[in-house]
């Protein structure tokens, strides 16, 4: 099978300032380490709701750093810097990157919403709506994110980690194997954000960055034409 490797490349183009905090980031060898705590079972397994999901900010740290776990954070990269992350999670920015509704963007797919034989119609974000913008699309997100791995995901306010995780599930991915962990910055009712979080052990502090350039490498995909 043909790899398709592309590039997210942030450069920050002046220096970064310190972190806003005087608390030093842990070591991998400081950071303790959760047990072998069973991954919860999610009592709805095709939904992608943070308000469903059985790990949200107020238990997330409980299930860290496991072998079969993916941890993936779907916000902007300047987002990810300057508000802060979790240790161990991955930067994948859902829009703009994987998918978007402006197909003008040229994310992997668009965002749409679609009319059914029988009338039904499927809204946008979820599964049945994306359309991809490249033969690759598919390929690269099945090479990027395993299936046999519980794939944690954490966004601004959880919105863009349930269409991400929705595209999952429209690419075949086992729905009860997918955690919307919800919000990192932006907590809604109860559901409080990560970083507000005041018992939060995985915390890496925001920075400051000056000017940033961000550069999607589009050159090795093959575009799909209308």
């Amino acid at each position: 099978m043909k790899k398709i490797i592309l590039c997210l490349f942030i450069a920050c183009l002046c220096a970064c300032s310190a972190p806003q905090t005087s608390e030093p980031i842990p070591t991998p060898e400081e950071i303790d380490v959760p047990g072998t705590l069973n991954l919860p079972v999610k009592e709805i397994p095709e939904s992608t709701l943070m308000s469903k999901s059985p790990i949200t900010p107020k238990n997330l740290d409980d299930y860290m750093f496991r072998e079969d776990c993916v941890y993936l954070d779907t916000r902007y990269p300047y987002q990810f810097y300057q508000e802060g992350a979790v240790a161990g999670f991955m930067n994948l920015p859902f829009y703009e990157y994987i998918a978007d509704f402006n197909k003008e963007t040229d994310a992997l797919f668009t965002i749409t919403k679609k009319t059914l034989e029988d009338g039904s119609v499927i809204l946008p974000g979820n599964p049945g709506s994306f359309e991809a913008n490249y033969e690759e699309s598919e390929e690269l997100i099945k090479d990027l994110i395993p299936k046999d791995k519980n794939i944690l995901v954490i966004a601004t306010a959880g919105v863009e980690s349930s269409y991400f995780l929705n595209l999952l599930i429209q690419l075949g991915y086992d729905p009860s194997l997918l955690y919307n962990v919800g919000s990192f910055t932006t907590g809604m009712g109860d559901d409080i954000a990560y970083r507000s979080y005041e018992n939060a052990k995985y915390i890496i502090p925001p920075m400051e960055l000056y000017e940033t350039k961000i550069t999607y490498n589009w050159e090795n995909l093959t575009p799909i034409k209308d």
